[in-house]
């Protein structure tokens, strides 16, 4: 027996058809030339005190699917740009600037469905001379590029309000000591490197023996530095007490340190 097909002559084309925009379709969705997604989030404290440094915390999230090239500028930095406005009205552009290091390359780059999350101290490039609201709007302009394609979608700006309270003794202590136990692990992580900045930023009165702690488990001329900064009798008292120590590293640092400070008053 003889089976006849009456379906119409044209409908396999069609059919041809179909699964070749359903091809075209995939393979768009699977080129990295296409832009895709990733998740971008930054943190900010609502609230802070008086003399207690501000740190930001922004955090990227590989949700392409394709590895990333990124770049958050020198030290992580430089490719952010704030636009603090003070509890008076005043409002102040700031742009992290650094001294590039030797390797002109910036980028990083981040694999599939990995995060990466850098911080920035707010108070190594802006003020927070007094208590109230503040706005602070941030923009990221540094490149998040498919490796080998084009740059991916990301929202790039976020606005945050913060209060700052007035002066806590025992808070300032409290945040300074946590970071001087940071920088004493000697660690090379992000944790102990913001640790480092918020403490050598830090200007009042409070801080002062933790820098003077962290000089001597550290070696390191930055809390030195940010002593001789401060211009106090109480630093200079801090200072005079390093270039006694046994340590030859340390007291070699804080005799230069003094030295410098007796050049420029006279």
């Amino acid at each position: 027996m003889t089976t006849c097909n009456l379906q119409p002559a044209n409908s396999n084309l069609q059919r041809i058809r179909l699964l070749g925009i359903v091809f075209l379709i995939v393979a768009c969705l699977a080129s990295p030339a296409a832009a895709q997604t990733a998740k971008f989030d930054i943190k900010l404290p609502k609230s802070t005190t008086l003399g207690e440094s501000v740190i930001m915390l922004a955090r990227l999230s590989n949700t392409t699917g394709y590895r990333l090239m990124v770049d958050f500028g020198v030290e992580d930095q430089t490719e952010f740009v704030f636009n603090q406005t003070l509890p008076d009205g005043t409002s102040v552009r700031v742009q992290p600037s650094l001294v590039p290091p030797n390797r002109m390359r910036t980028s990083h780059l981040m694999l599939r469905a990995t995060t990466q999350t850098v911080a920035v101290v707010l108070d190594q490039w802006m003020k927070f001379p007094q208590p109230g609201r503040y706005q602070i709007d941030v923009e990221y302009r540094g490149s998040v590029a498919i490796d080998g394609g084009n740059e991916a979608k990301l929202t790039r700006t976020a606005r945050f309000l913060m209060d700052v309270k007035p002066r806590d003794p025992k808070r300032l202590e409290k945040r300074a000591n946590d970071w001087m136990k940071q920088v004493s692990t000697l660690s090379p992580s992000r944790e102990s490197r913001t640790a480092t900045v918020a403490l050598t930023v830090m200007t009042d009165p409070v801080v002062i023996p933790f820098l003077e702690l962290a000089a001597i488990r550290t070696r390191s001329a930055r809390f030195i530095d940010a002593l001789a900064a401060m211009k106090t009798a109480e630093a200079a008292s801090a200072l005079n007490r390093l270039a006694q120590t046994q340590d030859p590293d340390v007291r070699g640092m804080a005799l230069k340190a003094l030295t410098n400070i007796a050049r420029k008053s006279s």
